[in-house]
C-alpha cells in the first residue's frame, strides 16, 4: 500500500512540473530560445568582422529550469585567432597558440598557458603587458588579459564571470571570457566508459575551454587558467532522459527552498548536477521511470550526503579536483548533513513546501487523499501557474526579438560612423556580403537569423539610395530602390512598412502611402508586440498575445513576421526622409550634458530619428487626414495616439512619442495642451530629449519670428 502512495506520488509530481514549463517541450523550446539569441549574437559579431565567437551555456540552454528560478544566461566570449593546445603536435601555424603548462603549484583543474611562436613550434620569448613570466622562466598569459584589452567597465564578477546588471524586460546575462581547446585529451580510462556509456564521444578528444579565473588560494592567481568542460556538460544534460531532467529541476528547487536560506551559495547548482551525471551511469534506465520520480530524487540526495560525510565531491571530468573544497567545511558542513537528512527522513512531504511556481500548492491538490489534508492549502495555485506558464511562453519569444533587435542596433551603430550617404551604403553592401556568405556557409540558426538581418539592412540600403536621390535630385535613382524595396520581404510586421510610408509622404506619392497606411490599420487589430533595444524597455506581457502563442505554438519567424514591430530607425544619413517633428529627433543632444553622448548604451541611437511603430502610423494617418481636409478623422488619429502613449506599457521611445504629439498640437493651434505634453516628455526622460529643441522653436514662433521653420 505504501509503495503504491509513492507511485501516485511520483505520477503527481510529474504532472505538476508538466504544468509549470518543465515538460520535454518546454525545455526544447527554452534551448531552442538560447540557441536562436547565440545565433544572434554570432551574426553580429561576424557582420563587425570581429575575431569572437560566443556559446552560450547554463540552465537555460539546458531548459533545466522554470520562470520562477529566473535564471541567467551564461555567454562565454572566446577570440577565434587563438587557441590552446595540449601537444606541440597540435600546434597551427599563422595563429596565437598557448600550450598547457602545469607544475607543483597548480591546483587540480587548473593551468597555464605557455605563449608559443607564430611561425613555428617554439615558445615565444617577446613580453608584453598581457604575459607575465613564472617561476619556471616560462612567458604564460595572464587571465586578466580580456579586462586589459577591452577596458571593460566595473560589473560585478564572480569567480570567471561578469554579470550584467539586469535591465528591466530582459534576463541577466553572465560574461565569461576564455579561450577554446579544440583537442583535448581526456586522460583516464574511466572517463572513456563513461563516454561510450553516454555516446558522447566517437573520438580520445573533446572540445574544452579554459577560462580566466584563478585558484582562489592559489599564490599565482593572476596565472592560472580553469578547465572547463561546458560542452560536454551540455551535450550529456541534452541526453538524460524527461525523468533524469525533471529531478534535476527538482534538486535546485530543493536547493533554493530549503539548503540556500540555511547555507548561502556554498553548495551551488553544479553540485546538483555533477550529482545527475554520476548516478545515470550506475543505475538501470528502468529505474528512471516517471512513476519512480521519487525514489530517483531520493536516490540523488543520499548521493550528495555521502560526498557530505566524506567532505568530497568528486568533479565528473575531474576525479582529482574535489568540488567541495573552500566550500562543504566546517559548520557549513555540519548544517548540510543535518538538512539532507531530514529531507530524506520526510518521505517527500517537504516537497510540498517548494514555492517556486506554486509547485507545493500544486502538488497539494494532486494528492490530496493521500496523505495530505488539502484544506491547509490555498486554491488559487492554478491561476499562479498559468499565469507565470503565459510570462513564461511570452518572454521566450519576446526575448529572441529584443535579441534582433539589439543586433540590428548593433550592426547599424557600425553604419552610424560614416556621415556621407554614398559611403554608408557601401557600408550596408560590405555587411550584407558578410550576411549573404553566411546564410550559404553557416550553422542552420546563424543562416536563419542572417536571413532576417538581410531583409532589415536591404531595407536601410535602399532607403539611403532615396535619400541620396532625394539629395540630387535623381529620380531614376529614387524610382529604382522604390522598385527594391517593394518586392524586398518586410523582416517584421510594420518596420519597413512604416518606412516606406515615410518615403512616400516625403515624395508626395499620395496613393501609395494611402495604401500601405490602410493596410497597416487592418494589421493593426491582430497582437502586436512592440520591440525596442535602444536603451532600458520594459517588457509587459499581452495576455492575449501570450495564451495564442502557448495554444498555437507557432514558430519563432511566424511571430517575427506577424506580430513583432521593431521601432523605426532613420540613421543620420536618411535626414532627407524625415520630416516635421521627425528631423527634431536627429538633434536630440542639443542642450544635454556632454557625458550622455560618451555613454556606450545611449552613444548610438540619440544621433539617429527612432520612434515606435503606432505612435509613426497615427501621425501618418494624422497628417493624411489633414492633407486630404478630413479634420475629424485627424482629430480622431490625435486622441487615438494620447490613448496609445498613455495606456499601452510596451513603448520603447514614449518621450519621442510626447513629442510628436505635442508638435500635432501646435499644428492644431493648441499650445497649453502642447506645452503639458512636452513638460511630460522632459520629466520622463530630461537628457537627450529632442522636446527642448521643440520648446525652443515654439516660443521663437510665438514670441520672436512666426515664419521660422
Amino acid at each position: 500500500m505504501f509503495g503504491e502512495k509513492r507511485r501516485k506520488l511520483s505520477l503527481a509530481i510529474n504532472e505538476v512540473l508538466d504544468g509549470i514549463g518543465a515538460s520535454d517541450k518546454a525545455r526544447h523550446r527554452r534551448q531552442m530560445k538560447t540557441k536562436l539569441i547565440e545565433a544572434a549574437i554570432n551574426v553580429t559579431i561576424k557582420c563587425r568582422n570581429e575575431s569572437l565567437v560566443t556559446y552560450s551555456f547554463g540552465s537555460l540552454s539546458e531548459g533545466a529550469t522554470t520562470f520562477d528560478m529566473n535564471s541567467d544566461i551564461d555567454q562565454v566570449m572566446c577570440p577565434t585567432n587563438c587557441i590552446v593546445i595540449q601537444n606541440m603536435a597540435d600546434w597551427v601555424p599563422n595563429k596565437q597558440c598557448y600550450l598547457i603548462v602545469a607544475d607543483e603549484l597548480s591546483f587540480p583543474g587548473y593551468v597555464k598557458l605557455q605563449r608559443l611562436k607564430t611561425d613555428k613550434p617554439e615558445p615565444d620569448i617577446v613580453l608584453d603587458s598581457l604575459h607575465a613570466i613564472d617561476q619556471h622562466g616560462r612567458i604564460v598569459l595572464r587571465n586578466t588579459c580580456f579586462k586589459d584589452i577591452t577596458n571593460m567597465p566595473k560589473f560585478d564578477q564572480h569567480g570567471p564571470a561578469f554579470t550584467y546588471d539586469e535591465e528591466p524586460g530582459f534576463q541577466s546575462r553572465d560574461i565569461v571570457y576564455g579561450l577554446v581547446v579544440p583537442k583535448y585529451r581526456m586522460q583516464t580510462s574511466i572517463w572513456s566508459k563513461k563516454s561510450r556509456q553516454h555516446n558522447l564521444l566517437s573520438t580520445d578528444t573533446c572540445l574544452a575551454l579554459v577560462v580566466a579565473v584563478g585558484h582562489p588560494f592559489s599564490s599565482q592567481l593572476e596565472l592560472e587558467w580553469r578547465l572547463s568542460f561546458s560542452f560536454l556538460e551540455q551535450r550529456l544534460i541534452h541526453s538524460l532522459n524527461d525523468t533524469q531532467m525533471k529531478c534535476y529541476i527538482l534538486l535546485k528547487m530543493i536547493k533554493g527552498t530549503f539548503i540556500q536560506p540555511v547555507i548561502g551559495d556554498s553548495l551551488s547548482s553544479f553540485h546538483c548536477k555533477n550529482s545527475i551525471f554520476y548516478l545515470p551511469t550506475e543505475t538501470n534506465n528502468s529505474f528512471w521511470r516517471p512513476d519512480n520520480i521519487l525514489s530517483c530524487l531520493e536516490l540523488l540526495l543520499r548521493r550528495i550526503l555521502e560526498w557530505v560525510e566524506v567532505g568530497n565531491c568528486p568533479h565528473y571530468f575531474k576525479k582529482d579536483e574535489n568540488l567541495f573544497n573552500n566550500k562543504i567545511e566546517g559548520l557549513v558542513r555540519c548544517k548540510l548533513e543535518l538538512l539532507l537528512r531530514c529531507l530524506l527522513r520526510n518521505e517527500g512531504k517537504y516537497l510540498l513546501k517548494i514555492a517556486f511556481d506554486s509547485f507545493g500548492e500544486a502538488l497539494a491538490k494532486q494528492c490530496s487523499g493521500l496523505w495530505i489534508n488539502f484544506s491547509q492549502y490555498t486554491s488559487f495555485h492554478n491561476f499562479t501557474i498559468q499565469k507565470n506558464l503565459d510570462c513564461e511562453i511570452f518572454n521566450e519569444y519576446n526575448n529572441v526579438a529584443n535579441a534582433m533587435s539589439f543586433s540590428r542596433n548593433r550592426i547599424f551603430r557600425h553604419f552610424c560612423r560614416s556621415k556621407n550617404t554614398g559611403v554608408s551604403i557601401l557600408c550596408h553592401l560590405v555587411v550584407i556580403k558578410r550576411l549573404i556568405k553566411i546564410t550559404e556557409n553557416g550553422k542552420d540558426l546563424e543562416r536563419k537569423f542572417a536571413s532576417w538581418m538581410v531583409r532589415f539592412l536591404n531595407t536601410s540600403r535602399w532607403a539611403q539610395c532615396v535619400s541620396l536621390g532625394i539629395s540630387g535630385n535623381l529620380t531614376s535613382v529614387i524610382n529604382l530602390a522604390l522598385d527594391h524595396l517593394e518586392k524586398g520581404p518586410s523582416p517584421d510586421l510594420f518596420s519597413s512598412i512604416l518606412k516606406r510610408a515615410v518615403i512616400y509622404h516625403v515624395i508626395d506619392d499620395v496613393e501609395k502611402e494611402t495604401k500601405l497606411l490602410d493596410y497597416v490599420r487592418k494589421k493593426s487589430s491582430n497582437y502586436i508586440c512592440q520591440v525596442c533595444r535602444c536603451w532600458n524597455f520594459n517588457v509587459k506581457v499581452n495576455k492575449n498575445f501570450a495564451t495564442w502563442l502557448l495554444e498555437d505554438e507557432p514558430t519563432f519567424q511566424t511571430v517575427n513576421e506577424q506580430c513583432m514591430a521593431f521601432c523605426v530607425l532613420f540613421l543620420p544619413t536618411e535626414k532627407p526622409l524625415t520630416f516635421g517633428p521627425l528631423i527634431y529627433e536627429f538633434y536630440r543632444h542639443v542642450g544635454s550634458s556632454k557625458h550622455f553622448g560618451a555613454d556606450l548604451r545611449l552613444g548610438f541611437w540619440h544621433e539617429c530619428c527612432v520612434i515606435d511603430c503606432l505612435p509613426l502610423a497615427l501621425l501618418l494617418h494624422y497628417l493624411m487626414n489633414k492633407r486630404n481636409k478630413k479634420f475629424q478623422n485627424a482629430t480622431r488619429n490625435l486622441e487615438k495616439l494620447k490613448y496609445v502613449i498613455v495606456n499601452f506599457e510596451d513603448l520603447g521611445h514614449r518621450e519621442t512619442a510626447y513629442n510628436i504629439l505635442a508638435w500635432c498640437y501646435f499644428q492644431e493651434g493648441d499650445h497649453l495642451q502642447g506645452f503639458q505634453w512636452l513638460k511630460y516628455s522632459l520629466q520622463l526622460r530630461s537628457e537627450m530629449n529632442a522636446a527642448k529643441l521643440h520648446l525652443a522653436i515654439t516660443f521663437y514662433k510665438l514670441f520672436i519670428g512666426p515664419n521660422i521653420y
